[in-house]
């Protein structure tokens, strides 16, 4: 859970009288990044690369293949939905 999270539910679980003991907060705020968060990181840069050096015309399918040509990213394949997945949460504006 992000520290975003963490700072909404400080403020709602309070008021639906839910408490959070304050040891929970400061290990979720000390915790190491996981290693599928860390994976996505990475990917997500060479997703931002590609569509860059293609004058940012890429969608998923051109980009998955593009990683699918290249060997993935470090060696690792990289799954389309994967892909999809992450191009969706960082905000490139298609305009049509």
């Amino acid at each position: 859970m992000g520290l975003a999270m963490w700072a909404k539910c400080g403020q709602a679980l309070p008021e639906a009288g839910v408490s959070i003991a304050p040891s929970t907060y400061y290990a979720a705020c000390n915790r190491p990044v996981s290693a599928p968060a860390s994976r996505d990181e990475e990917v997500t840069a060479v997703i931002k690369q590609i569509h860059a050096e293609n004058y940012g015309v890429y969608g998923v399918r051109t980009i998955y293949a593009e990683l699918v040509r290249r060997g993935g990213v470090n060696g690792r394949p990289v799954a389309r939905c994967t892909v999809a997945r992450l191009m969706k949460a960082w905000p490139p504006c298609y305009v049509v």
